[in-house]
């Protein structure tokens, strides 16, 4: 008999998203909810080229799923320091932070990890050279909708349906 191998966490996830199907718990809020607690600020930022947005595939982590590049706010920075450093980090582009627009704060809340989701939307004239870093293997460009197909991070599902008016 051949052996079956399991990402367990991808195990976990599916399970954690089966239960709060069955419980009818949200993800993410565009409210404070009452007593959220988050233990950590986090970035993302849609990086527009036309009509298409950049994502960035893990090489490791999330069972190769695909993400806004993204990150945690460190205690010295604020959230556009942040998203300009990872932005740099995770995908060689500089960001003109004169040029960078602030979108919203959604509050999510997975099982093990809570915190605030600051987004941010930058819109390219050219199409950039990506330089990813080692977190990344491959990088598209999609529109919304594509995207909403793909394996990407749950709380940016909610997320890009927000922030394009998808249902």
């Amino acid at each position: 008999m051949g052996h079956i191998c399991v990402d367990t966490q991808l195990v976990y996830i599916f399970i954690e998203q089966v239960k709060r199907v069955l419980m009818k718990q949200k993800i993410i809020s565009w409210n404070k909810p009452k007593d959220f607690n988050p233990k950590l600020s986090a970035v993302g930022i849609y990086i527009m080229y036309k009509n298409q947005i950049l994502f960035l595939k893990y090489a490791k982590k999330y069972s190769g799923a695909w993400t806004l590049p993204a990150g945690k706010v460190d205690a010295n920075e604020n959230p556009k320091t942040t998203i300009m450093r990872e932005t740099f980090e995770e995908a060689g582009l500089k960001i003109n932070k004169n040029q960078l627009k602030f979108l919203y704060t959604a509050y999510v809340n997975y099982p093990n990890s809570v915190f605030l989701w600051n987004a941010f939307r930058y819109d390219l004239q050219e199409k950039p050279v990506i330089k990813l870093s080692d977190e990344h293997s491959e990088y598209i460009w999609v529109t919304p909708e594509e995207a909403l197909k793909m394996n990407i991070i749950e709380h940016e599902h909610d997320c890009l349906k927000r922030t394009f008016n998808l249902k």
